[in-house]
């Protein structure tokens, strides 16, 4: 995985060539952006869903993830459809959507 992110500095590190352009629902975004969106993902720390709590969460991309716990457990408008999964570097719960980061 080429990890460029064509739309900041450090697109200095990497030839613009190395940048596809490609489209993600109504956007367009660079496969250097993935990167981003993966981060997006992902919050600092080992989060059991048994320690979850209500409110903002700040992702490791560095944008905020909003969690609900009122009708299920919810991360912005997407469903956790399978919490707990333990993995050698974190824990993964699956969602049953891709949450965007915030444009900017």
């Amino acid at each position: 995985m080429i990890v460029a992110c064509c739309k900041s500095n450090l697109s200095e590190r990497y030839p613009r060539s190395l940048c596809k352009k490609a489209s993600w629902g109504s956007r367009n975004i660079f496969f250097g952006d993935f990167f981003r969106f993966l981060t997006y993902h992902a919050v600092p720390g080992k989060v059991l869903s048994t320690s979850l709590e209500a409110g903002e969460v700040v992702t490791v991309e560095g944008s905020p993830v909003e969690i609900s716990l009122a009708d299920g457990v919810k991360v912005n408008d997407a469903n956790v459809v399978t919490a707990d999964i333990e993995a050698s570097n974190g824990v993964i719960h699956v969602i049953d959507k891709v949450i965007l980061p915030p444009q900017g």
